[in-house]
């Protein structure tokens, strides 16, 4: 259970950062005129991220196909590699102009 609560804070402090990125990546790599349009998609599917997770994790428990405690457990590696993978590489403007 230590390493499951473990994992649920490193992606709350995650969240800190990867929350805000959409309205950053925006500002910086597209021109004003498809900033909204951007930030709108961005928006959007991170609502559609958590109501797919809510879904998904309320129908693997009722069918009781895994454990909590392992769902809880995937869903903080998921966040801790995408949280890396957009240290890594995310880093400046695109070098094609989109």
């Amino acid at each position: 259970m230590f390493i499951v609560a473990s994992g649920m804070t490193l992606n709350s402090f995650a969240q800190l950062f990867l929350l805000p990125t959409p309205f950053y990546l925006a500002e910086v790599w597209f021109p004003l005129e498809k900033r909204s349009l951007v930030i709108g998609i961005a928006f959007y599917s991170n609502l559609l991220g958590f109501g797919l997770g809510g879904t998904l994790s309320s129908l693997i428990g009722y069918y009781n196909i895994v454990t909590v405690s392992n769902i809880l457990l995937s869903i903080a590696a998921a966040s801790t590699i995408s949280f890396l993978i957009a240290v890594v590489i995310v880093r400046n403007k695109p070098k094609i102009k989109i």
